[in-house]
């Protein structure tokens, strides 16, 4: 009877590199595709800001292209691959960045809406939440600018109120929009 010796020492398998899985493989490979996904997802003008290879702007191009259904899978698939090759950390991180900017867009249009129906509603002590808003996102205005800028969204929160139509709430909604995005250049056309 010989005893085979095929285990190695503890010495000899730290010296060598652990190979992962077929299972983590399997899913790396199923990350670098739905990262592709999400990139591919985005209209093509962002994609400019990411450092992406011309082989995979091409690869995520002709996805833009393909209307099938096993067409399109394929190509992600395709766009999977030619991730490897890409720095997805960084990719990550950016697609990361611009979905936090789209969040703050996203929480800055609803505060707007609720101001506006707040002024719709004639809710009490509305004026008085929106002049602080204002003295805090835009505190470059002048109280001129600012008493200004009231009585336009007064006479268009009325006005709107008064008609119960959606165009007059639009209106009163591009007004609030205008006073919270401008910038101080602005100001001086006001």
């Amino acid at each position: 009877m010989s005893i085979k010796m095929n285990k190695k020492t503890s010495f000899e398998s730290e010296l060598e590199p652990v190979q992962p899985s077929r299972s983590e493989l399997k899913r790396q490979s199923a990350a670098r595709q739905k990262l592709g996904e999400e990139l591919a997802a985005l209209s093509p003008a962002l994609w400019k800001g990411f450092s992406l290879s011309p082989h995979l702007l091409a690869a995520l191009q002709e996805y833009g292209r393909v209307k099938g259904h096993e067409a399109k899978r394929r190509q992600l698939q395709f766009i999977g691959r030619l991730m490897r090759d890409e720095d997805c950390e960084q990719i990550r991180l950016e697609l990361n960045r611009l979905k936090a900017a789209h969040n703050l867009q996203t929480i800055a249009f609803h505060e707007l809406e609720n101001l506006r129906e707040q002024i719709l509603q004639n809710t009490q002590g509305i004026w008085q939440e929106l002049e602080r808003q204002l003295q805090e996102k835009r505190p470059e205005l002048t109280a001129e600018a600012r008493e200004k800028l009231y009585t336009s969204l007064r006479q268009l929160g009325e006005t709107a109120a008064r008609k119960q139509d959606k165009t007059g709430a639009r209106a009163l909604f591009r007004a609030l929009r205008e006073a919270f995005e401008a910038t101080s250049g602005e100001e001086a056309s006001a």
